[in-house]
């Protein structure tokens, strides 16, 4: 037995969007297996994966399969004599549970060549079946389709070793109609693993091109299971050899580009680095001359004979604050202009970099339009500062004029 929770929302802007939808995309699977031999002999397994619409749905549940998964790791060290009937009446009790209370039930069949077969969904209740497969339909979506898909997914994170791929990427197959020769989908998952090899090879970089070679490698694999089914014909033929050769050449190139892309960067890296040690130096020169044109009003017997440096003093003293968060503020864009990264390290810039790509002319308008709203927000919010900076500049312009 196992479980996992998978959150598998794909809108942008997933806080805000599902705050305001009241939505969360999130799902609950639940795996129930039995293999037909001891784990040292066994060719193949058989169960099913119960999923659980709602969080609250899975709490009212998640007490019994999280009891039996301790008690049969708790029993694998026993030293009892009716340790494999406990441990079966174990499993045999969760079983039953989670099989009459999921939501949904997908059955499976996988044997250890790799080769995973499901059946059709089965809904608990009727009215949710309905309400699901109406919605998708309406949406242009294939319900059962998408949930057999997951629970595939599910299946592959819990006993698959993600080694060429990062496991959030992980969906170059998914599962294909199964034909009574038992051949077109074979040829369909053999044609997705070398168009997605293809791919990486043209517009890859080199780790995409590294990581293909291992898909290519999956790929031959797949290609002796399969030549090992009766009736086995291979309609196209790949030259495996041509095409390791060409991934690897592509990824020496691509290394080398890696190796100027790096100098490049380093070279980004000591530029901000100058811009910032420059805008702190002048804050500090800028602050430092404040204090010092402070000093004189200290003294405020010879205001008669230094009339403009009084003046200075003056105008240090009383915009002293406004200067100072001033100088902040050009801080603060200094160091988020220099900030070339934050746009593909934060998940809420990743979506506006994707909404940007995807609708252009409408992400420019909504773009612009809510800069200038922000703008306005902000002097609205901030207009004493910013009638207290409009009043310091003035003054300092005066003070200029004066001399």
């Amino acid at each position: 037995m196992a479980y996992q929770h998978r959150p598998l929302s794909d809108v942008l802007f997933q806080p805000i969007i599902h705050y305001l939808c009241n939505i969360s995309g999130r799902f609950w699977f639940v795996l129930a297996a039995r293999s037909d031999e001891e784990p040292s002999s066994a060719e193949e397994m058989r169960g099913f994966i119960g999923i659980y619409k709602s969080k609250d749905d899975w709490r009212r549940n998640e007490s019994v399969a999280r009891s039996a998964i301790f008690d049969i790791n708790s029993l694998r060290f026993s030293l009892e004599t009716d340790r494999d009937s406990d441990t079966d009446k174990k499993f045999s009790i969760a079983q039953s549970h989670v099989n009459e209370t999921a939501d949904i039930r997908i059955a499976f069949h996988i044997f250890r060549s790799g080769e995973v077969y499901f059946s059709e969904p089965k809904f608990r209740d009727p009215e949710l079946e309905f309400a699901s497969n109406n919605y998708a339909e309406a949406c242009g979506h294939n319900f059962p389709k998408w949930v057999a898909d997951q629970s595939y997914f599910f299946l592959r994170d819990i006993t698959h070793a993600h080694q060429h791929h990062v496991p959030s990427s992980d969906t170059i197959l998914i599962l294909q109609r199964r034909d009574e020769a038992d051949q077109n989908w074979r040829k369909r998952i053999i044609f997705s693993l070398y168009h997605q090899v293809i791919k990486a090879k043209r517009f890859g970089d080199a780790p995409s091109v590294y990581q293909s070679l291992g898909i290519q490698a999956y790929c031959m694999s797949f290609k002796a299971i399969c030549g090992n089914t009766p009736a086995w014909t291979e309609d196209h033929h790949f030259n495996d050899e041509a095409l390791k050769q060409s991934l690897e050449a592509k990824g020496q190139e691509g290394l080398a580009r890696l190796a100027e892309t790096a100098a490049s960067a380093s070279m980004r890296l000591a530029k901000a680095t100058n811009w910032r040690s420059f805008a702190l130096a002048i804050v500090a020169i800028a602050v430092a001359a404040l204090a010092m044109l402070i000093q004189p009003r200290i003294n405020s017997e010879d205001a008669a004979r230094f009339p403009q440096l009084h003046a200075w003093s003056d105008f240090a003293s009383e915009h002293f604050a406004t200067v100072v968060g001033a100088c902040l503020i050009i801080i603060a864009m200094v160091w988020t202009l220099t900030h070339t990264s934050w746009a593909i390290k934060l998940g809420f810039s990743r979506d506006l970099l994707e909404i940007s790509n995807v609708r252009r002319r409408r992400f420019i308008e909504l773009y612009f339009g809510l800069a200038f709203l922000g703008v306005l927000a902000t002097l609205w919010v901030a207009r004493l500062a910013v009638f207290d900076m409009a009043h310091a500049a003035s003054d300092f312009w005066h003070l200029i004029k004066l001399r």
